[in-house]
């Protein structure tokens, strides 16, 4: 998998969703795991459940991110650190 085609990443149980821009991976795993990694990588742990690629981010509204067809959830614990951090780089507003 090529780090820069993960969107984001989803957590199903004991499983890992990956989602890339022409499909979806599943592997076995914890996202604590490669949470770090992912992290040097430009990603961040929006909510237990998921961690998004920054760069996928095409907006945002005042809990969740839209990448693609994806709305992803942002939980109250990081949303004002998280929201802090997209401020300048994308615009905010539901998608078109």
């Amino acid at each position: 998998i090529c780090i820069d085609d993960v969107q984001f990443v989803e957590v199903n149980g004991r499983f890992l969703l990956f989602h890339l821009t022409d499909g979806v991976v599943t592997v076995h795993g914890q996202l604590c795991h490669i949470e770090n990694d992912l992290g040097r990588a430009g990603f961040y742990r929006c909510s237990a459940q998921n961690m998004v690629n920054l760069r996928h981010i095409e907006c945002y509204d005042g809990s969740a991110v839209y990448v693609g067809e994806s709305k992803i959830p942002v939980s109250r614990r990081k949303k004002e650190d998280f929201f802090g951090q997209l401020g300048g780089v994308v615009r905010r507003g539901l998608p078109l």
